[in-house]
């Protein structure tokens, strides 16, 4: 391009040109300059650009921006500008250095386009999203109230109204006819759909709330999906649908709440089971996520009527409900995904879905597997070394009535297990439960940091929680607590970290299980109610 071609491509330029020598005094600007700024060429030549400043930057600002440019670097940017008239406008700028034939700064040529519609439009977006997601947050607060409020209200005379039924088709209110079973037997399905609803509803809250209890245990996949699928056989069976299971042979237990992972199983198959036809197929496969072997991937797949692409970003969403032309229409509230996935993630998992309409749906999930050296890493490890020494606490509780049902409360165990999570250290001790209990109510363990007399200590803070315990002070419960302290052993310090620890779970999980050696120990003792 020669230079009446590219003196007539400045000339004509929409962005604004300014050229200055090495003192940054002005030497040229085109029209589009003048049309940005207001000043005529004569009134800029041999003006410095700061008349352009805006008073919006401080003087470091503009230092760095010439240290910068005098080092013969380029600058870019955006700034707020200053016109002839004082009005400012926003830009885009760019500043190079020009340099002669010995490589040495000429003078500078600094580009600027006008952005300020741009910024403007951006900044009534970003009030607008923000004005609509205070009122779509004011709207869920109002519908969480409404949904907490109604579902608390109809729990007390639904129960009633289930109690009724019950008794009338168990004929303990006296013998019925077949058409008064009938009727009553749609009464109850539809007090059970109600129940399930003001479950939902009662989830949800619990989820927004933060009182949604997750209790991870080891559990086995196989047995766990077994369950699943055997309490949907007869529904898949009326609508002639096959309902088959796939489990991977040598998994690793699951690490996963046991209750809730039938709720996400039980979610999932329901689901597929409404949009499936006659004669299709449902399919639960479990095995190792072959993303990162640490997580158990879980598919529930079926053959039924897909979802639309535009549906897919929202299918998880709180009250969405996928209508499908030709299908009945979904009974509830458009709340089992939302909780399936509350329960995913919250166990540590992921939860997507894919799908192609007309040929069916499949729905992944993944959940921890069950490592014992992985969950004793923040009581073993510390600073990337084994400790030097350890403890564990054994809790046991047990009904004070062994012939008694009082004891055996789910709720309760779950109580004590949160208290405790709550009093060891949660940083450094790791509490387990379950997996090692030998027919007592509820046995757990303390895995704690430290040596002798950190575990003594928890042991005793524990004590001290148990006496409280609403059991214990009633007089259901009886509860006795032993611990124990030990030290890692030369050999298992001269090994690499994961080794090491690998070793020392083993060990560990050897002593869990040793009922010998627990009743040899002479620490703490048994804390009743009668003491």
């Amino acid at each position: 391009m020669n230079r009446l071609h590219l003196a007539s491509a400045v000339e004509s330029a929409g962005e604004a040109i300014v050229v200055t020598d090495c003192e940054a005094r002005i030497r040229y600007v085109n029209p589009a300059f003048q049309s940005l700024t207001g000043y005529r060429v004569e009134e800029a030549i041999g003006q410095n650009p700061r008349i352009l400043q805006s008073g919006a930057y401080d003087t470091d600002f503009y230092s760095d921006m010439w240290q910068t440019i005098k080092s013969g670097s380029k600058w870019s940017g955006e700034v707020k500008n200053r016109r002839k008239d004082g009005s400012v406008y926003e830009c885009s700028l760019t500043i190079a250095p020009v340099f002669d034939g010995d490589g040495l700064i000429d003078g500078f040529v600094a580009v600027q386009r006008d952005i300020t519609e741009i910024r403007q439009a951006e900044r009534v977006l970003i009030e607008k999203q923000r004005e609509l997601n205070e009122s779509q947050r004011e709207q869920l607060e109002m519908k969480d109230r409404f949904l907490s409020q109604v579902s608390h209200e109809l729990r007390t005379p639904l129960a009633a109204v289930h109690q009724f039924l019950s008794l009338l088709l168990d004929d303990l209110a006296g013998p019925i006819n077949s058409q008064q079973r009938e009727f009553l037997g749609i009464a109850y399905r539809n007090v059970k759909q109600l129940e399930h609803l003001i479950a939902d509803l009662t989830e949800v809250a619990r989820a927004q709330s933060g009182k949604l209890r997750i209790e991870p245990r080891p559990l086995d996949l196989e047995r766990a999906v077994a369950d699943a699928v055997v309490s949907f056989d007869g529904k898949a069976r009326a609508k002639e649908i096959r309902l088959r299971r796939k489990v991977e042979s040598n998994l690793p237990e699951v690490m996963a709440d046991a209750a809730r992972l039938q709720q996400i199983l039980s979610n999932l198959i329901e689901n597929s089971i409404k949009f499936t036809d006659e004669e299709g197929v449902i399919r639960v496969v479990a095995g190792l996520d072959p993303d990162d072997d640490s997580k158990i991937r879980v598919t529930v797949s079926d053959t039924g009527c897909g979802i639309e692409p535009d549906a897919m970003e929202r299918i998880f969403d709180r009250l969405h409900q996928e209508n499908v032309e030709g299908w009945e229409s979904r009974t509830g509230l458009g709340l089992g995904l939302y909780i399936t996935r509350e329960l995913v993630t919250r166990q540590g998992g992921r939860i997507w879905v894919e799908s192609k309409q007309g040929e069916g749906t499949s729905f992944h999930f993944t959940l921890p597997s069950f490592d014992l050296p992985r969950i004793l890493r923040p009581a073993l490890i510390d600073r990337g070394e084994l400790r030097p020494s350890w403890g564990i606490v054994r809790v046991d509780v047990s009904p004070m009535d062994p012939h008694s049902s009082r004891g055996a409360s789910p709720d309760m165990s779950r109580d004590i297990y949160h208290d405790m999570c709550t009093t060891v250290h949660s940083d450094v001790d790791v509490v387990l439960r379950h997996r090692f209990c030998h027919g007592a109510y509820a046995t757990l363990y303390a895995i704690i940091g430290s040596g002798p007399e950190g575990t003594a200590a928890a042991a005793s803070r524990i004590c001290s929680v148990m006496r409280r315990d609403p059991g214990a002070l009633n007089g259901t419960i009886k509860f006795l607590v032993r611990w124990n302290a030990d030290v890692t052993r030369p050999e298992e310090q001269k090994l690499g970290v994961d080794a090491a620890l690998a070793i020392v779970a083993t060990r560990i999980e050897a002593l869990l299980e040793d009922e010998e050696w627990w009743e040899e120990l002479n620490h703490g003792g048994s804390q009743d109610t009668h003491r």
